[in-house]
């Protein structure tokens, strides 16, 4: 009997079967860089100091020869524009019925910050200068910045409330710069002792350059969500993860890189040390706030998810943006800002696992589900 070559023709379509689509494959690898985010933090860290070059490289790289543009600077606008896809507007303006909670997280998140690293400024200079004075600087560029892109993700893993996440997000965006304007030069010139420095964040912070590579980038975000609808960008959800995520990796590699490049070998691990010391002292004092006002308001466990990480998180893109500006590539300033990425992603894990203990939630499609990159 002649053997017929039909069985073989057959697995073709069932191998191709058993081969996943690209949506879903690319959500597996969005999903395994959320769960080892931590792990690839520290490791982007020991690059740094172990084989700098390739960041170094990256943080020198401009769009044609004195152009004042940076390559770093490009990719950290293309990450606010990632996180402003993630901003659902019918979302905020839920928050806004809900004034007295909202407006008193904004407050909440413009003063305590301010009031912490003040406290840890005066501390160190009746020490006799024993913290360096541009990680103070560092530390304080940080508390001057609006909550994080990615406390919704937090809030909605937590089964908290998104809405009002959200509008601390983009109250605290709007409002940050106004409050910056006030402190943050004043802070840079008693800390920095550079005029120019301090009078360059103050342009930073409130001027034509926010409007330009931080809340242009962030409304074209927002309106490519709106031009896309739901479900386009549902479906393209894994890719703008990935994307924000790789591109958040990437670059505190990038920056980490040139910071510790004129740290001393012996020292290096000494400065990154004292840098996330000052970060975990200000990331744990600003989820306290949180979750002080949502005792003091007696709120529901939803409402105080979204407090806890609308005040406790704060936006290391915007702040290493604004920082890039005016600061040398090689300054230890970065330091703290990049270390806070890593601070306050390790305590976000801690009190999701406080939320949803014995509690069987499915966090990981929660945090999946907002697309939002992990600033």
């Amino acid at each position: 009997m002649k053997p017929t070559s039909e069985p073989a023709a057959s697995n073709v379509p069932q191998q191709a079967a058993h081969q996943p689509p690209p949506r879903v494959a690319v959500e597996r690898v969005a999903q395994r860089v959320h769960d080892y985010f931590l792990g690839l933090l520290a490791l982007c860290y020991a690059l740094a100091i172990a084989a700098p070059r390739a960041g170094v490289w990256l943080r020198d790289l401009e769009f044609g020869a004195g152009s004042g543009v940076s390559v770093s600077q490009v990719l950290l606008a293309l990450l606010l524009a990632i996180a402003g896809v993630g901003i659902d507007p019918t979302r905020v303006r839920e928050s806004l019925l809900r004034p007295r909670l909202l407006g008193g997280a904004l407050l909440a998140k413009l003063i305590v910050p301010v009031g912490v690293v003040t406290t840890i400024g005066w501390g160190s200079a009746l020490l006799g200068g024993v913290l360096p004075a541009e990680m103070l600087l560092g530390l304080a560029i940080v508390a001057a910045m609006p909550a994080a892109a990615s406390c919704p993700a937090w809030t909605q893993a937590s089964a908290g409330d998104v809405a009002l996440a959200l509008g601390v997000v983009v109250g605290s965006t709007l409002l940050g710069p106004w409050a910056g304007q006030y402190w943050l030069p004043y802070f840079a010139a008693a800390a920095g002792g550079d005029p120019e420095v301090a009078h360059g964040i103050g342009r930073a912070v409130l001027g034509s350059y926010f409007l330009l590579w931080v809340l242009l980038p962030s409304a074209v975000g927002v309106g490519v969500r709106l031009v896309l609808g739901p479900q386009r960008t549902a479906r393209l959800r894994p890719w703008i993860r990935l994307a924000g995520s790789g591109l958040l990796l990437l670059l505190i590699y990038a920056f980490a890189s040139a910071s510790l490049q004129i740290v001393e070998a012996r020292s290096a691990g000494e400065r990154l040390a004292t840098a996330i010391m000052l970060a975990g002292v200000l990331c744990v004092a600003a989820f306290s706030t949180g979750w002080l006002i949502a005792k003091l308001a007696k709120a529901s466990r939803p409402t105080t998810a979204a407090l806890v990480y609308g005040v406790g998180m704060h936006n290391n893109g915007v702040a290493l943006l604004l920082a890039d500006t005016v600061l040398p590539q090689e300054s230890t300033v970065f330091l703290p800002i990049i270390c806070y990425a890593l601070v306050q992603h390790v305590l976000a894990g801690v009190v999701d696992a406080l939320f949803n203990r014995g509690n069987a939630t499915n966090s990981d499609e929660a945090v999946s589900a907002t697309g939002v990159p992990e600033q």
